[in-house]
């Protein structure tokens, strides 16, 4: 593939990122400060919202498969979370009138929505565009370049309020928005102007049989536990940084510019990770990085 295709695909994960990270680090600390929320009934909407959003992904996933348009299968999917993510990114950013539970699950639910709308048939789509295994590195490399530096981007915001004395307030809660919309319309644009593949046939899927298939599947079974502590340690660490800086520390402004270094060095280090995987084998450095992961963070 072309390395102008690769970047087009790419683009698109720079806002993705910019959308989900925020959510989950910056929003509970955000609507407990500036709007007055209990963490603890932010923590039960969020787990709802959260909850929901594994029986969404399914269908989002059946119907992406299937679909059929002269557009093809994924790229109206993407189309349509796009539409849904922009104005449900900013009034959760920069909401407005009066801000309550209501206003927090309805807003988030939606940009929860519209962001698996694209991600789903984003993730699928990468793999249809080639079978061969280094060019899935290749394209799983940019997808992974793109993600760290949507959240780069994102962190470089409350990075640069924070000098002015922000934390994640108002003012760098609205900053972010005016940075990663103009991004989801952009990026969007670059990745849904590559033409997709015709797409193999998909198959009725057999439920009881693919459940049964996953529990006797022991290499899987493994691979489901790492990875569940994998994305556990992650989520609990973006989150209670944010609240460990605000409320503990008293000290909000530090949240930014210490997640920021945090991403830079992920930036820095997808390059020879992509060189390692190639060397060792995707399994052994999957693997050993888990590990490690897991090891630092939990």
């Amino acid at each position: 593939m072309k390395t102008t295709k690769l970047f087009a695909f790419g683009a698109l994960a720079v806002p993705l990122a910019g959308v989900a990270m925020p959510i989950t680090a910056f929003i509970p600390a955000f609507y407990a400060s500036q709007m007055g929320l209990s963490l603890g009934t932010i923590g039960i909407a969020l787990m709802v919202l959260r909850m929901a959003d594994v029986f969404v992904d399914l269908g989002i996933g059946y119907f992406s498969d299937n679909t059929k348009t002269k557009y093809g299968r994924r790229r109206p999917w993407i189309a349509f979370g796009i539409v849904l993510l922009l104005p449900s990114v900013w009034m959760s950013y920069a909401p407005t009138g009066d801000v309550g539970l209501r206003y927090l699950m309805v807003w988030v639910g939606i940009a929860y929505l519209g962001w698996s709308l694209v991600n789903i048939p984003y993730s699928a789509w990468s793999a249809d565009l080639s079978s061969e295994p280094t060019e899935r590195r290749r394209i799983a490399g940019w997808r992974e370049v793109g993600h760290l530096v949507g959240m780069f981007t994102a962190l470089f915001v409350p990075f640069v309020t924070a000098f002015y004395g922000h934390g994640i307030d108002n003012v760098t809660m609205k900053w972010l928005a005016l940075v990663v919309c103009p991004l989801l319309v952009v990026a969007g644009c670059l990745t849904l102007s590559i033409r997709e593949k015709s797409g193999r046939q998909v198959d009725k899927p057999n439920w009881s049989a693919g459940l049964k298939f996953m529990v006797s599947n022991r290499p899987f079974r493994w691979f489901f536990l790492f990875s569940f502590l994998v994305y556990l340690s992650a989520a609990v660490t973006q989150a209670t940084f944010v609240l460990y800086a605000t409320f503990y520390v008293a000290s909000p402004t530090l949240a930014g510019p210490i997640f920021l270094g945090y991403f830079a060095a992920a930036i820095i280090a997808t390059g020879p990770a992509v060189k390692i995987s190639g060397r060792f084998g995707k399994h052994k450095t999957t693997a050993v990085s888990m590990g490690i992961w897991i090891i630092l963070f939990l």
